[in-house]
């Protein structure tokens, strides 16, 4: 059928998805999985990575604080000898790899000491007595031994990026100043080729440090991006950012003593490059696994339909009377159960098919004689009511005769030749026993010959050869009801014929059935009651249904049947006729494929139905 769908299509696309789907549903979920923790290592690996720069940022600047703590133990232990106290400050700058300048301060901010390198020591006298108590190193410091570092800035001495370190002690202030070109070599040092990046930002979130010095001189505000937006309000953590129309993701890590940030950053395609891996076997591997299940499920579907097909193709066979199709033995115990049933339905529809040929034979055979009987018998009832008629005219003709014999006797009685005694006698027989029995013989030779009529008309309808026709009823109906506009008006019955729809038949034995049912209605019309009859059609898929209703005396349900049997009126006292009307009607309807039968109720009226084909 058109736009059926088949077994076998059905059936892999059932498999399939019923394969397919926890497959999709293990391997999506395994994947989200796996990539959550790859992404999670990743983080982890790259918040580690800043960790530990910031671990390596932290121990760069706290070396040069160690020393500057070691100093003031050492110069607690001395009494204040300002000569002792500078030479020594000297030796500690030459001593160290990191110092430039060490300051000893009074509580105001000005230079008591200071430790010089070889190539600063003539510009001591320089340094001495000078004001440092508006930097931000002097301001923050106080009572204690807590550490203060400055904003970087540019040693006037070496011209290197510097910080320096303050810490109080006693009424003193010690601060000194180191170079950090050591963190640019570190940021260079932890720089994995062009995929993972070290960079350090001030607590405003400019670029200090970086690789690429370029891009430090530029001094670069990085504050926008992400991880060190988040950052600078207290939330460390991985977070993805565009830079330079690239795409990173970046950790940070903050050190305490200055506020600065490390940030590590890694190409996000590189940093997600095994998520991607990840991602590309899992879809391999989904693809793969559908495209196994759909050769498995062609496969088994295979194996289930191909017994099915061999059982259609042998349906075929039997269906066109082949019934010794080979069905073999099948490998499920389902299908063999339905391959045996269909063994069983063959071998029975074989057996069936042969009684029914038989049948047949013998209903042709039937049929032959039951045509030839029908044949016989309309030739037999032909031939009797013409043959009867002869006699029947006879005795009609005899009648008359006796009858103007019996007037003649009378005229010969009333003469005076007749003795009166025998007179008397003739008379009673002459005008009183003859004439009633005459009578009676005349009466029953008309009702036999009208009997003889009907079943001439009767025999004629097997008979006469149908002229089947497309009719239209409304013009049929119209020429019918026509004929009966005396019996209407005397009446007083009004007829309504509503649309009819057409039907094929022989129009002059159809014409004799309804006007034969429209006589029927006026006849039972009840006494003074106005009569209505209602002619209607419907159409009833390939059949024309048509309605002849009346509002007459009705019909007792026990005779429904029984009034279309031969000879039989409804009420034989009161009614005219043979009793043949309804049979010829029933025989005629027949005759033209068709079937009438009648609805009804004693006192409310009749409805007889004709169903003719289209």
């Amino acid at each position: 059928m058109i736009g059926q769908q088949t077994l076998k299509k059905d059936l892999i696309k059932r498999l399939i998805l019923a394969s397919s789907i926890p497959i999709l549903i293990a391997g999506v979920l395994s994947f989200f999985y796996l990539t959550d923790k790859i992404t999670d290592n990743i983080r982890t690996k790259n918040e580690l990575l800043a960790k530990a720069a910031a671990g390596e940022t932290r121990g760069i600047i706290r070396e040069p604080y160690i020393i500057i703590k070691e100093i003031i133990t050492l110069l607690s232990a001395h009494a204040h000898d300002y000569e002792d106290i500078s030479g020594f400050l000297d030796n500690s700058v030459k001593r160290s790899e990191f110092f430039e300048i060490i300051y000893l301060l009074d509580r105001q901010g000005k230079v008591l000491n200071v430790g010089l390198s070889e190539q600063l020591s003539k510009k001591r006298d320089d340094f001495i007595g000078l004001d440092l108590s508006g930097h931000n190193f002097f301001i923050k410091s106080g009572p204690g031994s807590y550490a203060q570092w400055s904003d970087i800035f540019l040693s006037p001495a070496t011209g290197h990026v510097s910080l320096s370190v303050s810490v109080s002690f006693e009424d003193m202030v010690l601060v000194g100043n180191f170079s950090i070109e050591h963190l640019h070599k570190l940021t260079k040092r932890l720089q994995a080729g062009e995929n993972i990046t070290t960079a350090i930002v001030d607590n405003k979130g400019v670029l200090i440090f970086h690789p690429d010095k370029e891009l430090v001189d530029q001094h670069l505000n990085l504050s926008n991006i992400e991880p060190v937006q988040k950052a600078l309000t207290g939330q460390t953590g991985t977070y993805p950012y565009e830079f330079q129309d690239v795409k990173y993701i970046g950790s940070v890590s903050k050190i305490t003593e200055t506020g600065w940030l490390v940030l590590v950053s890694q190409g996000y395609d590189y940093a997600y490059e095994s998520v991607y891996k990840v991602g590309n076997i899992f879809l391999g591997g989904l693809i793969a696994a559908v495209l196994f299940v759909t050769l498995l499920a062609i496969m088994m579907s295979k194996k289930i339909i191909d017994p099915l097909t061999h059982l259609r193709k042998s349906a075929r066979s039997v269906a066109d009377g082949k019934y010794d199709s080979d069905i073999p033995k099948q490998g499920y115990s389902e299908i063999e159960d339905l391959a045996g049933s269909f063994r069983n339905m063959a071998s029975a529809i074989q057996n069936r098919e042969t009684r029914l040929k038989n049948s047949e034979e013998k209903l042709k055979q039937l049929n032959v004689e039951l045509s030839t009987k029908n044949k016989e018998l309309e030739q037999v009832v032909y031939v009797t009511s013409h043959d009867l008629r002869t006699p029947l005219v006879n005795i009609e003709g005899f009648s008359k005769e006796l009858n103007r014999s019996c007037d003649e006797l009378t005229a010969i009685l009333k003469s005076d030749r007749v003795p009166e005694d025998l007179k008397d006698k003739v008379d009673t027989i002459l005008d009183k026993d003859i004439p009633e029995s005459l009578k009676f013989i005349s009466k029953s030779a008309v009702k036999m010959d009208s009997l003889l009529s009907g079943l001439l008309r009767l025999s004629r309808i097997g008979r006469t050869e149908l002229r089947i026709e497309q009719l239209d009823m409304n013009s049929l109906m119209l020429d019918i009801t026509s004929t009966f506009e005396f019996q209407v008006k005397q009446t007083g019955t009004k007829i309504e014929v509503t649309d009819l729809p057409p039907c094929s038949g022989d129009e002059i034995q159809l014409s004799q059935v309804f006007a034969n049912l429209i006589d029927n209605a006026l006849k039972y019309i009840r006494s003074k009651h106005k009569g209505v009859i209602k002619i209607s059609g419907h159409k009833e898929s390939d059949r024309s249904v048509y309605c002849i209703e009346d509002n007459g005396i009705g019909i007792a349900t026990d005779y429904t049947e029984k009034i279309f049997d031969i000879f039989h009126q409804l009420n034989p006292d009161t009614s005219s006729g043979e009793g043949l009307g309804l049979t010829i009607v029933q025989r005629a309807v027949e005759r033209n494929h068709g079937k009438i039968w009648v609805e009804s109720e004693p006192g409310k009226g009749s409805r007889f139905f004709v169903s003719l084909p289209v």
